[in-house]
């Protein structure tokens, strides 16, 4: 039996899922994987330690030092993890384990760094959730995050081909006519996703979530020069800044090349 410890904090929500083809690694690797990581995305590193197959045994969470936004927060985290601080990480002991990965470049970053690994990475990015992955005749739309600067008005009010169920928090934003899923618990709505005949998500947590389940998903960007989610999955479609008839069309395409499972 042999023991990988990933060290990864610092991290947003939707960053989390960015770290599954080093957890894969590690999984495949190890028996068991203790992952140290940051209150601010605590839920999705809580769901993803749910997955049997990422054999994540322990997950450890440690406060911030300031809700994260680059890779300096990333850099911090790992850096604090070897300091006595009195959060309790000064029972860390890096010789209870066979292999401690702290590279916080372990993400889509470079795509994907791992040991000097340079993967098959579309290969390494699926997971498969232990439920039954269908395609029921709905889609999940995410208009709105908890930054606030990541909000994309225009997916409230366009014409949806199909019933739509918003994701989000609360207070966000919630397309009309559509189910209300704002605030569900996060597993239900990784499994609305999951199941989902498609997703239609800004670029935040819910698209990264929608990519890694291999789900086909319409990406909509803030600007260009962020990352493409088609270079690696060809069911992923970014649209940058689009306006409403474009998106609608993106849609009525999507229905098409995505037909329900029989």
């Amino acid at each position: 039996m042999t023991k990988a410890c990933l060290i990864a904090g610092g991290y947003r929500i939707g960053d989390t899922f960015h770290l599954i083809p080093i957890l894969r690694k590690l999984a495949e690797k190890h028996s068991e994987v203790t992952w140290i990581t940051g209150r601010y995305a605590e839920v999705s590193a809580h769901y993803l330690a749910s997955i049997p197959s990422l054999k994540i045994k322990n997950l450890v969470v440690f406060d911030e030092y300031r809700k994260p936004g680059d890779i300096a927060d990333r850099e911090r985290f790992v850096s604090d993890i070897f300091k006595n601080d009195g959060r309790g990480n000064d029972k860390f002991n890096p010789a209870d384990y066979d292999e401690v990965v702290t590279d916080v470049r372990c993400s889509f970053e470079i795509a994907f760094n791992y040991n000097g690994y340079i993967g098959n990475y579309p290969e390494l990015t699926e997971i498969e959730l232990p439920i039954e992955k269908k395609s029921l005749d709905y889609i999940c739309v995410q208009p709105d995050s908890i930054s606030k600067q990541k909000s994309f008005k225009s997916l409230v009010n366009i014409d949806y081909p199909l019933q739509c169920f918003t994701l989000g928090k609360k207070d966000e934003l919630l397309v009309f006519k559509s189910h209300d899923k704002r605030g569900v618990p996060y597993s239900e709505a990784i499994r609305l996703l999951y199941q989902s005949r498609f997703n239609v998500c800004i670029h935040s947590s819910f698209a990264c979530a929608s990519f890694y389940l291999n789900k086909p998903t319409i990406i909509i960007h803030f600007f260009d020069g962020q990352f493409k989610f088609g270079q690696f999955h060809k069911n992923c479609l970014d649209l940058i800044t689009p306006n409403a008839q474009q998106i609608e069309q993106a849609m009525k395409e999507y229905t098409k090349l995505f037909p329900l499972q029989k």
